[in-house]
C-alpha cells in the first residue's frame, strides 16, 4: 500500500472518530436547545394567560387545546413553574407523540388559578436522523476530497520521493558517475537524498577499491604460482629419488589446487559484483554438446555411460563467458562424484536442464552443498567451489537451481522459467 494511501486511511479513521463524537455532541446540543426553546414558549403562554386573567378576562374564554386553567383551593400551596415530559395523543397523526407540559399557579383577584400550557415537541429519534444524515453527507464529501487530494499529493508533493526511489532502483555499482537525485524543498526529502547520496558514493568507492584489490591480488598471485610450478617441474627433471619425486608431485598438486581456488574465488567475486549481466540468448543445445565432447575422455577413464535427451535450438538468456563455466562445473561435478561404470543422464528442453549421475550418498546435508568449500567427500580433489559458482551464475542469470538425491541418483536441475527468460526457437 502506498504511503499516501496509508495517510488517507488514517486521516479518514481519525475523522470518523471525531465525527462520531461530534455527532453525539451535536445531537445533545440540538435536543437541549429544542427543549429549552419549547419551555420558553410554554412559559410565555402561561405569562400571557396570567396577564389576561389580571385584566379581568374570564378563565373559560382562555381555554384551548394548548392551555388549561383550573381554579384550585385558595389555601392550597402555590405551584412553582415546572415542566414534565410525557406522551400525548396527536389527532392529526392519529398517534401518540412526545409532549411537554408546563404548569404554574397564581393568586389573581382573590382566586387561585393553576395554569397549564402544553405542546408537541420533536422526538429525539427525529433529531438523531437529521444529525446522522448531515454527518453522512459530510463524511462522503470528506471521502471524495481526501481521495482526490491523495492523488494530487502523490503526484505533486511525493514526486521527489518517487523520483529518488526510481533512481535508487536503477543504481548499479558498475556505473562510473554518482547518482543524481531530484531537487526538493521538503526538509525530510532533502535529508533522505543527502543520506542516499553519501551511502551510494561510499558503496561505489568501496566497490572500486575491492574490485581493484581483487584484480591485483589475483594477478599478483599468478606470478609466484607460475614460478613455483616451473621450479617444481625442473626439480622433477633432475636426478632425484622416488621419495623426493613424490614430495615434489604433491607440492605441484597443491600449487595447481591453489591456482584453481584463486581463479574460482576471483570468478565468484566478479559474479557477486554483478560484472556479468545476461546478454542475448545463447544456443544452450550447442554449448551442451561441446561440453560433453570436451569431457568425453574423462568419462571414458571411469567407464561412465552417457544418456542424453537434448532438444535442438534451445536458446537461453545467459552471458556467453558464463555458459562454458556453468556447464563445465555441472558436468565435472557429475563425473567427479560418480563411481566406476556409473551413468550420467542429461536432459535439456526449453524449460530446464537436468543432469543426473550415479554416486555415493552425500557426506553432508544436501542444503549445504551450494556453500563455499563444502563438499560431499572432504578427502577428494574437489576444491568445494564448483556448486557455489553454479548457484551464483544461476542467480545472476535469474535461473533457479536445485539438488536432489534419491539413491543412487544425484540430480542437479536448472529451471529457466523462473523469470521467463528462456526462449525456444
Amino acid at each position: 500500500m502506498k504511503l499516501v494511501n496509508k495517510f488517507a486511511l488514517w486521516y479518514l479513521a481519525m475523522t470518523s472518530l471525531v465525527l462520531l463524537a461530534g455527532g453525539v455532541i451535536v445531537f445533545r446540543s440540538v435536543q437541549h436547545e429544542n427543549d429549552e426553546e419549547e419551555v420558553r414558549r410554554l412559559r410565555g403562554r402561561i405569562e400571557d394567560a396570567r396577564r389576561m386573567l389580571k385584566t379581568g378576562t374570564r378563565p373559560d374564554s382562555l381555554q384551548s387545546p394548548n392551555i388549561e386553567i383550573t381554579e384550585i383551593d385558595l389555601a392550597a400551596p402555590r405551584i412553582r413553574f415546572h415542566v414534565r415530559d410525557t406522551m400525548g395523543w396527536h389527532s392529526k397523526f392519529q398517534g401518540t407523540e412526545r409532549q411537554i407540559w408546563a404548569t404554574a399557579s397564581y393568586t389573581i383577584h382573590g382566586h387561585h388559578y393553576a395554569i397549564t400550557a402544553k405542546d408537541f415537541a420533536p422526538e429525539p429519534e427525529e433529531t438523531l436522523r437529521g444529525v446522522v444524515l448531515s454527518l453522512s453527507w459530510i463524511f462522503f464529501l470528506l471521502l471524495v476530497v481526501v481521495g482526490l487530494t491523495s492523488i494530487l499529493i502523490s503526484k505533486k508533493i511525493l514526486s521527489p520521493f518517487n523520483q529518488s526511489l526510481r533512481v535508487i532502483q536503477a543504481f548499479n555499482l558498475k556505473q562510473k558517475e554518482p547518482i543524481r537525485l531530484p531537487e526538493t524543498r521538503t526538509d525530510e526529502f532533502k535529508t533522505l537524498n543527502t543520506f542516499l547520496g553519501k551511502m551510494t558514493d561510499k558503496a561505489l568507492h568501496d566497490y572500486r577499491a575491492l574490485k581493484e584489490f581483487t584484480e591485483n591480488a589475483s594477478h599478483e598471485l599468478q606470478t609466484p604460482l607460475a614460478i613455483i610450478r616451473g621450479k617444481l617441474e625442473l626439480l622433477l627433471e633432475s636426478g632425484i629419488s622416488d621419495e623426493q619425486a613424490r614430495l615434489i608431485l604433491s607440492a605441484h598438486e597443491a600449487i595447481e589446487r591453489l591456482s584453481r581456488i584463486n581463479q574460482s574465488l576471483t570468478l565468484l567475486t566478479k559474479l557477486e559484483n554483478q560484472e556479468y549481466e545476461p546478454h542475448e540468448p545463447v544456443n544452450l543445445s550447442t554449448a551442451v554438446h561441446k561440453t560433453i565432447f570436451s569431457l568425453t575422455e574423462l568419462m571414458e577413464m571411469k567407464s561412465i555411460a552417457l544418456e542424453t535427451d537434448i532438444e535442438e535450438n534451445v536458446f537461453v538468456k545467459l552471458h556467453p563467458a558464463l555458459t562454458d563455466i556453468l556447464l563445465t562445473n555441472l558436468f565435472s561435478n557429475a563425473i567427479r562424484h560418480n563411481h566406476e561404470h556409473g551413468t550420467i543422464k542429461v536432459k535439456l528442453n526449453a524449460g530446464s536442464l537436468s543432469i543426473q549421475n550415479t554416486g555415493p550418498r552425500p557426506g553432508i546435508p544436501t542444503e549445504q552443498l551450494f556453500q563455499r568449500f563444502r563438499k560431499s567427500n572432504q578427502s577428494g580433489d574437489s576444491i568445494g567451489l564448483g556448486l557455489s559458482i553454479v548457484k551464483r551464475i544461476s542467480e545472476v542469470s535469474r535461473f533457479s537451481v536445485c539438488y536432489q538425491f534419491e539413491e543412487p541418483w544425484h540430480l542437479l536441475k536448472l529451471d529457466f522459467t523462473a523469470d521467463k527468460l528462456s526462449v525456444a526457437r
